[in-house]
Protein backbone atom coordinates (compact mmCIF):
# COMPACT_ATOMS: atom_id res chain seq x y z
CA UNK A 1 0.00 0.00 0.00
CA UNK A 2 1.55 3.22 -0.98
CA UNK A 3 1.25 6.78 1.26
CA UNK A 4 -0.75 8.82 0.46
CA UNK A 5 1.06 12.05 -1.30
CA UNK A 6 0.01 15.91 -1.41
CA UNK A 7 1.56 17.31 -4.23
CA UNK A 8 1.15 20.82 -5.22
CA UNK A 9 -1.78 21.93 -7.58
CA UNK A 10 -1.65 23.53 -10.46
CA UNK A 11 -3.11 27.28 -10.62
CA UNK A 12 -4.78 27.48 -13.99
CA UNK A 13 -6.11 30.42 -15.80
CA UNK A 14 -9.58 29.86 -15.37
CA UNK A 15 -11.35 31.88 -12.39
CA UNK A 16 -14.44 30.87 -10.35
CA UNK A 17 -16.94 33.05 -7.72
CA UNK A 18 -14.95 33.34 -4.59
CA UNK A 19 -15.78 35.18 -1.71
CA UNK A 20 -12.40 36.18 -1.06
CA UNK A 21 -10.85 36.26 -4.31
CA UNK A 22 -8.14 39.04 -5.93
CA UNK A 23 -10.38 40.01 -8.83
CA UNK A 24 -13.70 41.39 -9.10
CA UNK A 25 -16.50 40.21 -11.30
CA UNK A 26 -18.30 43.29 -12.24
CA UNK A 27 -20.86 41.22 -14.70
CA UNK A 28 -22.10 39.72 -11.56
CA UNK A 29 -21.67 42.71 -9.44
CA UNK A 30 -23.68 44.72 -11.93
CA UNK A 31 -26.49 41.98 -12.08
CA UNK A 32 -26.50 41.75 -8.40
CA UNK A 33 -26.96 46.02 -7.88
CA UNK A 34 -30.01 45.84 -10.43
CA UNK A 35 -31.84 43.67 -8.05
CA UNK A 36 -31.48 46.43 -5.35
CA UNK A 37 -32.46 49.82 -7.82
CA UNK A 38 -28.97 49.55 -9.51
CA UNK A 39 -27.43 50.72 -5.66
CA UNK A 40 -23.24 48.85 -5.58
CA UNK A 41 -24.42 46.38 -2.54
CA UNK A 42 -21.81 44.23 -2.70
CA UNK A 43 -18.78 43.32 -5.29
CA UNK A 44 -18.56 40.18 -6.29
CA UNK A 45 -15.21 38.26 -6.29
CA UNK A 46 -13.22 35.62 -8.18
CA UNK A 47 -10.58 33.81 -7.59
CA UNK A 48 -8.00 30.96 -9.85
CA UNK A 49 -9.31 27.43 -10.12
CA UNK A 50 -6.62 24.61 -9.29
CA UNK A 51 -6.41 21.26 -10.57
CA UNK A 52 -4.65 18.33 -9.59
CA UNK A 53 -1.08 18.28 -11.60
CA UNK A 54 -0.77 15.27 -13.94
CA UNK A 55 1.39 12.40 -12.87
CA UNK A 56 4.02 11.18 -15.12
CA UNK A 57 5.92 7.50 -14.06
CA UNK A 58 8.92 6.12 -16.44
CA UNK A 59 9.66 3.08 -15.72
CA UNK A 60 12.79 1.09 -17.37
CA UNK A 61 12.08 -2.44 -18.13
CA UNK A 62 15.34 -3.46 -19.51
CA UNK A 63 16.86 -7.29 -18.57
CA UNK A 64 19.23 -4.99 -16.87
CA UNK A 65 16.53 -4.08 -14.62
CA UNK A 66 14.65 -7.20 -14.35
CA UNK A 67 14.84 -7.42 -10.04
CA UNK A 68 13.42 -4.38 -9.58
CA UNK A 69 11.05 -4.63 -12.69
CA UNK A 70 8.41 -6.77 -10.41
CA UNK A 71 8.23 -4.31 -7.49
CA UNK A 72 7.66 -1.05 -9.98
CA UNK A 73 5.01 -3.18 -11.86
CA UNK A 74 3.39 -3.68 -8.72
CA UNK A 75 2.37 -0.25 -7.34
CA UNK A 76 2.26 1.58 -10.68
CA UNK A 77 -1.00 0.60 -10.90
CA UNK A 78 -1.63 2.01 -7.33
CA UNK A 79 -0.36 5.06 -8.31
CA UNK A 80 -2.09 5.91 -11.35
CA UNK A 81 -5.44 5.01 -9.79
CA UNK A 82 -5.05 6.82 -6.50
CA UNK A 83 -6.48 10.36 -5.91
CA UNK A 84 -3.38 13.13 -4.69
Amino acid sequence: MLPTLRLPQKRIRRTRPSPRGPGIDLRRSVRHSLRYGGDLVHLRRRGRMERPRPIVLIVDVSGSMAGVTTTQESWTPQAADSTL
